[in-house]
């Protein structure tokens, strides 16, 4: 089997990443390119488009795709910004106390990889740190309590409808809304104004969902749901409910409180993530944060999002994590400044010594991408190569299903990305691959051996890997072009068209 080919983080910035190029960038440019919302053949990830995308169509439309880094690193400045003010403001050590949180923050390197593609966990971050800080400022500054609540409720809004998982972290900061306002620390009445204001934006991308995919948490409600394409074939549809289907999941880590600590990158499958620690300071900042009392409203909402959210799957992507990260870091920035409190003369100094500890962990890695750059030794992913074949070889009446791959946004001709890995697995169990794909509407067939073996080491379902697999590609595939481990081949007996 084929060794899957290692990424440098060169090589993800910008349009290299699975998820950007699978429907950040593709499934933007589809909606453009229709001039209408629709639920693609191959995607229901169209359930995860949200209001932060609506930006990317316009860099699209404009023709300059590289804006939507642009986009990303930008909301991510901001969000160091945020972060920035809100330990400086709270904090004896001012600016200092609020250089560690940045710190803490942007040492924890998946912050920085994500900022730098079109992935939404960071700017989901942003969204979800701004309502909180709100709330406890709403709580602090009475005179301003409407105002920032009304704030508050938007932010929310805007956080749902960026990613539905987001609910998990807005349900902890209501609980604690909640609670004030039984105190008497917040008025009831702008709560629930703040409540409608987050509805009212949120909702029409919830109806999206529930319109285009069923489920308006899309996939909380009903599970992940097969691409349309297959879906709508009756010999795919009477075996679906059979076939095991986790195979990007159990291709995961399971978590463990121990691994989570200390080898956070194997959460996630993309190469980029060995690249992934957290910085020392926010791990060892945690404990002071769980006896000092002071910082549990910055450090509880977070906290009980990452429970949350690691109860709901065993197995999750690091990346995932992200949206706890700022509050957590200002927590540990005003538990550091408490501390030193005791020493006010070395107060100062103390700080910057920390934010270097905290910062040190992004230095590696930046310097690899900047050698490497440098010296033009900066690798490609092979799908590039396996992309401009297939535009040059092939026709707008040709189309390429993907098998173990879902990165279609290079793509100039018609694919049907295999999102979830699931597409050979529903192909052999249904028959289809028996019969060479006879009535599908596919020509070619793009084939990821990388993937297929990076799966197999971790232990996931690969079906027919002693034999059906290399069967079908042998009886039923002639190759036509090869770039490093993925190949891409001619289906040799004619498909039918699609209402064949």
């Amino acid at each position: 089997m084929i060794e899957i080919e290692p990424l440098e983080p060169a090589a993800v910035l910008p349009f290299e990443d699975w998820d950007t190029l699978m429907y950040h960038l593709r499934l933007p440019a589809q909606l453009l390119e229709a001039g209408r919302l629709f639920l693609p053949p191959d995607n229901p990830h169209v359930a995860h488009v949200g209001i932060v995308h609506t930006l990317y169509v316009l860099a699209l439309a404009a023709g300059t795709p590289g804006a939507v880094v642009v986009v990303s690193a930008g909301l991510a400045a901001l969000l160091g910004v945020a972060v920035l003010r809100a330990a400086s403001a709270r904090s004896a050590g001012g600016v200092g106390a609020g250089r560690v949180a940045v710190g803490a923050l942007a040492g924890s390197t998946v912050v920085v990889f994500v900022a730098l593609t079109p992935r939404i966990d960071v700017t989901l971050a942003l969204f979800l740190f701004l309502a909180h800080a709100a709330v406890l400022e709403a709580a602090e500054r009475p005179g301003h309590r409407g105002r920032l609540l009304a704030m508050a409720g938007l932010l929310a809004g805007l956080a749902v409808a960026t990613k539905v998982h987001a609910g998990a972290y807005l349900l902890a900061v209501a609980a604690m809304a909640a609670w004030w306002a039984a105190r008497g620390r917040l008025p009831l009445r702008p709560a629930l104004v703040a409540a409608v204001l987050a509805l009212l934006v949120a909702g029409p991308w919830l109806a999206k969902n529930a319109i285009l995919v069923g489920d308006p948490v899309y996939p909380l409600l009903h599970g992940e749901r097969l691409p349309a394409w297959l879906a709508a074939d009756p010999a795919v549809a009477a075996v679906a409910g059979a076939v095991d289907r986790e195979t990007i999941g159990r291709a995961r880590e399971p978590i463990s409180v121990l691994g989570l600590l200390t080898r956070p990158g194997a959460l996630s499958p993309e190469p980029e993530a060995r690249h992934y620690v957290w910085s020392p300071v926010l791990l060892l900042g945690l404990i002071l944060v769980a006896v000092r009392r002071g910082t549990w409203p910055w450090a509880g909402p977070p906290a009980v999002y990452l429970a949350l959210l690691l109860l709901v799957s065993t197995r999750t992507n690091l990346r995932y994590l992200v949206p706890a990260l700022p509050a957590l870091a200002v927590a540990v920035a005003l538990a550091a400044d408490d501390l030193l409190g005791r020493w006010p003369r070395w107060r100062r100094g103390a700080l910057a010594v920390v934010f270097a500890v905290a910062v040190a962990p992004l230095a590696v890695p930046l310097l690899q991408v900047e050698h490497r750059t440098r010296l033009g030794t900066r690798p490609r992913d092979p799908l590039h190569g396996a992309a401009a074949a297939a535009n040059a070889r092939l026709t707008a009446g040709d189309t390429v299903l993907m098998l173990y791959d879902a990165r279609g946004w290079p793509f100039d001709v018609p694919v049907l990305q295999d999102n979830g890995a699931v597409a050979w697995p529903l192909l052999r169990a249904s028959g289809h691959a028996a019969r060479c794909l006879d009535g599908l509407p596919v020509s070619h067939v793009l084939v990821n051996f990388g993937a297929i073996g990076f799966y197999a080491s971790r232990g996931a379902p690969v079906p027919g890997l002693d034999g059906e697999l290399a069967s079908f590609v042998d009886g039923c595939l002639e190759p036509t072009a090869g770039a490093g481990s993925l190949v891409l081949f001619r289906v040799t007996r004619p498909p039918a068209g699609p209402g064949g």
